[in-house]
């Protein structure tokens, strides 16, 4: 079946962007590539933003609310339910680069990189095993980004579910895995409560495609591109 003129807005976080490991030619590409490709004469607009939690994407939801295409993809919350070692303003002080570098900053930013890398699983237990986004943060969040969709465009709205992590994750940053499966309990929720279309990246991935835990590999960006060309196909 051939689709014209279908516009689609993917919103996400760095795993709607990055490939691992890193691609090396051309025919590796994310899932928002690959839909570009399966689906004839379409339009996609990528709008991920990488490490940001999705209190800083709704604060920018604007960018992609300007927007009126036939879909929205959002794939948030692997950012959010992590198990944290350092708060996320420590994180952000850490792996910001200035334009400007001054000695003595630069010298404490690589220090505390290097004393979060090397004590991360000790500073997430201490800090409780907690995430930079509460179970009921999340959900509001989610929930508003939800409302100002459907309250300011007639798109249907795609929900990704968070992967599932690897035991390397789970060994770095102990008590990601039932968080994630919790917080894949929420946007599944609010799918069924808001009538959006909901893909569970359980069904399709398996473990081999996420080398590092987190992100995809070219491989599972293509299978999760066919579950979500799929869809599209059905409903219309």
């Amino acid at each position: 079946m051939t689709l014209n003129k279908i516009h689609i807005v993917v919103a996400g976080d760095s795993v709607s962007l990055r490939i691992r490991p890193p691609r090396c030619n051309s025919d590796e590409m994310t899932y928002a590539e690959h839909l570009q490709h399966m689906i004839p004469e379409s339009h996609i607009d990528h709008l991920g933003h990488g490490a940001k939690s999705i209190r800083y994407q709704l604060r920018d939801s604007d960018a992609f609310l300007r927007f009126f295409p036939d879909y929205y993809i959002l794939n948030f919350g692997i950012v959010d339910a992590s198990s944290r070692s350092v708060p996320e303003f420590i994180f952000r002080f850490i792996n910001h680069i200035p334009a400007k570098r001054y000695f003595i900053i630069e010298w404490k930013r690589k220090l505390f990189g290097l004393l979060e890398l090397k004590f991360r699983r000790s500073l997430v237990l201490l800090r409780g095993q907690s995430s930079w986004t509460s179970e009921f943060e999340f959900r509001k969040k989610y929930a508003d980004i939800i409302e100002r969709i459907q309250k300011e465009t007639s798109s249907k709205i795609i929900c990704l579910s968070i992967n599932p992590t690897n035991k390397r994750v789970e060994e770095q940053l102990p008590g990601t895995t039932k968080k994630i499966e919790a917080y894949n309990l929420i946007i599944q929720e609010l799918c069924t409560n808001n009538n959006c279309h909901y893909i569970d990246a359980k069904a399709i991935i398996t473990e081999e495609m996420l080398p590092d835990g987190i992100h995809y590999n070219a491989e599972g960006h293509r299978r999760i591109a066919i579950k979500i060309a799929d869809l599209i196909q059905k409903a219309n």
